[in-house]
């Protein structure tokens, strides 16, 4: 997704928030100005579980324990 909005394959893309930050530093690749036109989300990925879990008594603490 970076390399095709890099070379203008893409010009927009709904993409993970730091790869917007990383282009416009020039990690990982070529250096370019990137903008955000519209923010749906600010790091609150989540893990969600199916009710079918839920009614088996594993929730994310157990599933994290069995780690």
């Amino acid at each position: 997704m970076r390399d095709k909005l890099v070379n203008g394959e893409l010009d927009a893309a709904h993409v993970l928030y730091g790869l917007i930050y990383g282009v416009q530093m020039g990690l990982g690749g070529p250096k370019k100005d990137m903008a955000i036109l519209m923010n749906l989300n600010h790091n609150g990925q989540a893990f969600t579980l199916s009710q079918q879990a839920l009614r088996q008594g594993r929730d994310g603490r157990r599933f994290a324990e069995q780690r």
